[in-house]
């Protein structure tokens, strides 16, 4: 079953990419949570890896703080992708399921996934905080945000146009906790925003920032 969702969020994702750019490429609810990764950066030769980058949103305001980064920016929507190359020519961007990051050799100081885990299982949630791990230098920072909830609510949900629909996955933060505990990771900030959804209702997104040991 979860092979079928995820092939449907794939086809959906390729199928909102542009729609997704126009209202979140200007986004600013989440700019202090970028500043507070930034600040605890080094501020010369970084290297960083964005899981599931879409159009280049996040990595827009990475490269303003810092230009000279080399960032590999991957998506499993080829479509993101592509406009994730169009927006920011100087990214290294390819596609690359979130769930295959283990495959990668390269180190890093940062690894950013922006809200890569609502559609994620639980066992493939784990895996990618572990596969994270392992892809960071010591002392590097993992950047994750989710939508906060239980487990046992995660549905079948439509886009904010209700036109597509995708199985969204919850998770609360002390299972996030938990599991950055057992990958070992130390947590340097969990931030809260509520977020307005296109049906007036609100959702409240989880922000960690952590620190590898």
């Amino acid at each position: 079953m979860e092979s079928i969702q995820y092939a449907n969020t794939i086809s959906t994702w390729n199928q909102l990419a542009e729609q997704y750019q126009e209202k979140f490429m200007d986004l600013d609810l989440y700019d202090d949570t970028y500043r507070f990764l930034c600040d605890k950066l080094p501020k010369k030769q970084i290297s960083i890896l964005e899981i599931g980058c879409g159009p280049g949103n996040i990595s827009k305001k990475l490269i303003a703080r810092f230009p000279e980064a080399a960032i590999d920016a991957t998506d499993v929507a080829s479509n993101m992708i592509e406009l994730a190359k169009m927006n920011l020519p100087q990214l290294n961007c390819f596609v690359l399921d979130c769930r295959e990051i283990s495959s990668l050799i390269k180190k890093y100081d940062a690894v950013v996934c922006g809200f890569c885990l609502p559609y994620l299982a639980m066992d493939d949630v784990i895996k990618l905080i572990a596969d994270t791990s392992g892809l960071l230098n010591s002392g590097g920072l993992f950047y994750l945000s989710l939508i906060d909830g239980n487990y046992d609510d995660s549905r079948m949900e439509k886009s904010s146009k209700g036109e597509e629909s995708m199985f969204v996955y919850y998770y609360n933060s002390n299972q996030l906790q938990q599991w950055l505990k057992e990958s070992n990771f130390r947590i340097e900030k969990e931030i809260r925003k509520e977020y307005l959804k296109g049906d007036g209702n609100h959702s409240t997104h989880l922000i960690f920032i952590a620190e590898r040991n």
